[in-house]
């Protein structure tokens, strides 16, 4: 009888010596879609409702024109000339000029003199005229929760060919992280681009949000070691503290619709502060849940033992009272017994846990951040 008590214990209690408790089952590699690069994020042969900058709006915009173009029927124009209307960049006119020249062979495109009337006839008739205006973001109506939007237009003159625009946002980290890095030295950030396309809005964000997550976890591991903490910390402890966190330092973010013609996909990235504080907080988030699973471990194997021991003298007692005559029966209920009131105590255990850890993780995961707001260091 002891030693079948004995065994109980140790087999209930092995995870408190081992330092370490049982943890559920790796997810599914399909289910944390690897990050993807910046270059791999610009590229993307489907028009998206909105683009990160002017520059990558002006590029969409000349490859939108020159299919345009190509599929009037009509033959190539040998020149093409773009003019500006407006506060219009050069650097726009140049995007759209080299665009256009890459997707539309022999076709020789240069930009128009910027004084000369959008209106008056061309000399060559063979020369095709199209006018680039932009509105900005500042300028546009936005009654909705919506970004204010900009948009970059190209109107061909004299010409059936139709306007096209496209409209773009401010979200120079989305469009050049690398420059956004180098403008700001003393600031460490992080993006999360997701490697694929969503069904729909909110899995794009779910996506952007685990994405940032794959890279903020090694920050925090390294971090941890830095502390110098003795205990083995595991991995799946620390992704599952960083994912459930990772909204709350979410300074940006930018979305994209597309229309594949079969169906509509989103696509989303997160701007994520990676400062020092950032990561010493999710350490130590880290760290103290940790500690906290191992107490309550611990206090779990002593629940166990003080219940196999009251099991234990009412079974002695209980069979001194009757002088031995229902030894085996007193001993099938006691094993029944303290079989019964282990599972007992560790359901009600893992079920005020399970309560614990919705109350700490209330905040959804898909709660959206500020739209159109970045706080600037």
């Amino acid at each position: 009888m002891k030693t079948l008590y004995i065994a109980l214990l140790l087999t209930l209690g092995s995870p408190l010596w081992a330092g370490k408790r049982p943890l559920p089952a790796e997810r599914p590699q399909d289910v944390h879609p690897a990050a993807a690069s910046a270059a791999e994020w610009s590229q993307d042969t489907f028009e998206a409702d909105v683009y990160p900058s002017q520059q990558s709006a002006a590029r969409r915009l000349a490859i939108k024109f020159a299919a345009e173009i190509s599929a009037s029927g009509n033959p190539l124009p040998p020149l093409i000339r773009i003019i500006r209307q407006g506060a219009v960049s050069p650097i726009i006119l140049q995007e759209i000029r080299s665009s256009l020249q890459s997707h539309l062979d022999g076709v020789d495109c240069r930009i128009g003199d910027p004084e000369s009337s959008s209106t008056t006839p061309t000399t060559a008739p063979a020369e095709l005229r199209a006018v680039v205006t932009v509105e900005s973001p500042s300028q546009s109506s936005s009654g909705s929760r919506q970004l204010p939007r900009g948009t970059i237009t190209i109107s061909p003159v004299a010409n059936p060919i139709r306007s096209l625009s496209v409209a773009y946002v401010e979200k120079p980290w989305a469009d050049n992280f690398a420059e956004f890095v180098n403008r700001r030295p003393n600031e460490r950030w992080v993006v999360g681009w997701p490697s694929g396309p969503s069904m729909n809005e909110p899995e794009a964000h779910a996506m952007a949000l685990l994405a940032a997550a794959d890279r903020i976890r090694p920050m925090v591991e390294a971090r941890i070691k830095e502390i110098g903490y003795r205990n083995d910390t595991n991995a799946a402890i620390v992704r599952q503290q960083v994912e459930s966190s990772i909204n709350r330092y979410v300074k940006d973010r930018f979305a994209q619709r597309f229309d594949r013609g079969f169906a509509t996909t989103w696509r989303e990235a997160v701007l994520v502060d990676a400062s020092g504080p950032t990561i010493d907080q999710l350490a130590k988030a880290s760290l103290a849940t940790v500690d906290h699973q191992r107490r309550t471990w611990a206090h779990t194997a002593i629940s166990i033992a003080v219940l196999l021991v009251v099991i234990y003298v009412l079974y002695l007692f209980l069979n001194a009272a009757t002088k031995g005559y229902f030894t085996w029966r007193l001993r099938t209920g006691a094993v029944v017994l303290a079989v019964l009131g282990v599972l007992a105590v560790l359901f009600l255990i893992m079920k005020f846990r399970l309560y614990l850890v919705s109350e700490a993780t209330s905040e959804p995961m898909l709660q959206h951040v500020s739209e159109g707001y970045m706080i600037e260091r």
